[in-house]
């Protein structure tokens, strides 16, 4: 579906970040921004990040990058950015088994909230970028996922 609208739009689909302004003084086109820049200079940050990305653009302030996966990019490279893209993908696959695994019991509803605080913290990463306190709430979701997967597999197992 993205490909095709990729194909169909005249702009990129990353352009639709801008047409999503709940308000009027809204930053979607900031972030639009961001994301188009992010992509052009791909050759930039590739590697190892870039140490800045104030001069990616001269009247925006592109030192605040409000995406977590650009962020991401921006400090550790494409290959940063490609394992917390596989982990996300690993974590719903755990959530995903763990639920079944807990098909008939309480507990799966309490796998399914926690899958859908993952959900939710994908969605944030769209519009703001973590840091300070807020990594433990990050880090303790994957935890969670964690620990109710390798329980769910190794019951499976016995």
């Amino acid at each position: 579906l993205i490909i095709s609208l990729h194909l169909y739009m005249k702009a990129p689909v990353w352009a639709l970040i801008d047409r999503v302004s709940v308000f009027g003084s809204s930053t979607s086109y900031h972030r639009f921004a961001i994301v188009d820049q992010f992509i052009k200079r791909l050759d930039e940050w590739w590697v190892l990040g870039v140490k800045s990305t104030e001069q990616w653009h001269e009247s925006l302030q592109m030192w605040d990058t409000t995406n977590q996966f650009v962020l991401i990019g921006v400090e550790g490279g494409l290959l940063s950015l490609f394992l917390l893209i596989l982990l996300i993908i690993y974590c719903f696959g755990g959530a995903g088994k763990a639920i079944k695994f807990f098909e008939n019991n309480k507990r799966s509803l309490l796998i399914w909230a926690i899958g859908s605080v993952l959900f939710a913290n994908i969605v944030a990463f769209m519009g703001g970028s973590y840091w300070g306190q807020i990594y433990f709430l990050w880090i303790l979701n994957l935890a969670l996922i964690s620990i109710s997967s390798d329980i769910s597999a190794r019951n499976q197992l016995s």
